[in-house]
């Protein structure tokens, strides 16, 4: 390779360090900022479901093989966050492989991209995972569910356990509970049973809502890491070209010096 080559490799691979760092720092602060309002609505979450169980909400006994389930998978928005979307992958094509009769929502454009082609049974994709959208997709699920008319909603995403280590969880949104009266809890002018219904729509939605910023904090710390890796190894890739060109270049002029004393004698 000469040394005009060895240049223009080394500047292509600066501008992409400078790409890499840029979108690591947006991944980091995207993350922290999530993490923050995570840390806010948890809080919430934690108060509101507590209410479950001073007003006996139960969910209905159905056998089983009877059940009717809409799985819920959440993969990555866009791409560049490593194997974030291949276990998810994987987990979709093993439950289409067994399940004939249940219904299936992608979300994330990438996910949806990889595993479409799979799917056999009824499905929904949502390809804007973006917090702005979280509203409209807690209600779009919520609908989509009740339209099917299942028995509950499994959820599988991705959760990070650190910064640069994750796991899959699988969580449950069950449709429809038997309802008891504890007679500590004040009604007002709520009816029990409009009280009982209008509770767990709200905690359905969010449920999920808490269960959309953990997989987008997740995907966040994902791309992080895949941008550090990238960033490091292109750094490496500089360090090592530079070695090259700085030898190259001094066998030419090493050369040229010879040839030039060559002349001389």
């Amino acid at each position: 390779m000469s040394l005009s080559e060895l240049r223009n490799s080394i500047n292509s691979i600066k501008m992409l360090v400078k790409s890499t760092g840029a979108m690591r720092v947006i991944s980091m602060s995207l993350h922290t900022i999530l993490k923050k309002e995570l840390l806010l609505f948890d809080a919430f979450f934690n108060k509101f479901s507590y209410l479950k169980d001073k007003i006996s909400l139960v969910p209905k006994n159905i056998e089983s093989e009877k059940e009717s389930i809409l799985y819920v998978f959440i993969g990555s928005q866009r791409g560049l966050c490593g194997s974030y979307n291949n276990e998810m992958e994987k987990k979709i094509i093993e439950i289409n492989n067994k399940n004939n009769n249940n219904y299936f929502f992608i979300i994330g454009r990438q996910l949806s991209n990889k595993v479409t082609k799979y799917l056999l049974n009824d499905f929904i994709v949502f390809l804007n995972f973006k917090k702005e959208f979280f509203l409209d997709l807690q209600k779009m699920i919520i609908n989509h569910a009740r339209s099917k008319n299942v028995d509950k909603i499994v959820i599988y995403y991705n959760s990070s356990k650190t910064l640069f280590s994750r796991e899959i969880l699988k969580d449950e949104i069950i449709m429809e509970y038997d309802f008891k009266k504890d007679n500590d809890i004040f009604y007002g002018h709520f009816h029990e049973n409009y009280f009982s219904e209008f509770y767990i729509e709200k905690l359905n939605l969010h449920k999920l809502k808490l269960i959309f910023y953990k997989a987008l904090i997740s995907e966040q710390a994902s791309r992080f890491i895949a941008m550090d890796a990238a960033n490091k190894n292109a750094n490496e890739q500089i360090r090592i070209k530079e070695i090259t060109y700085n030898k190259t270049r001094q066998a030419i002029i090493t050369k040229e010096l010879l040839s030039l004393s060559g002349q001389k004698n």
